[in-house]
């Protein structure tokens, strides 16, 4: 083996070592609870990145100040907010944790396709 076959493998081990870390972290990023509140505070909805709704809260009052249909059209656009955010906040929190060992790996890869053609 020459030098550079030692260091892409030494790269190799590293890489999968490091992907193996994100991989237990992913579920508990997407467990991760966002929460949305109306600009009056009445509702509240929470969501993970996952997309699961994990709560709606009502408060006192709410059907005083919204009609049926408006307060489903709220919740809706609440919980479409909610959960974009979530997700964003979680592919955020993803890319932060790959370690260097796998962009290094990726570089690894695109130099190598790239020599190949």
């Amino acid at each position: 083996m020459t030098e550079a076959d030692d260091y892409y493998e030494e790269v190799s081990r590293a890489a999968a070592a490091a992907m193996q870390t994100v991989a237990e972290l992913a579920p508990r990023l997407a467990a991760r609870e966002v929460e949305e509140r109306s600009p009056d505070g009445r509702v509240i909805v929470k969501v993970t990145a996952a997309g699961t709704i994990t709560d709606i809260t009502l408060r006192n009052g709410v059907l005083r100040r919204y009609d049926s249909a408006a307060l489903g059209e709220l919740v809706a656009k609440m919980l479409s907010t909610a959960q974009r955010r979530a997700r964003a906040e979680y592919e955020s929190a993803l890319m932060a944790a790959i370690p260097d060992e796998v962009a290094e790996a990726s570089r690894i890869i695109r130099d190598s396709a790239r020599d190949s053609t």
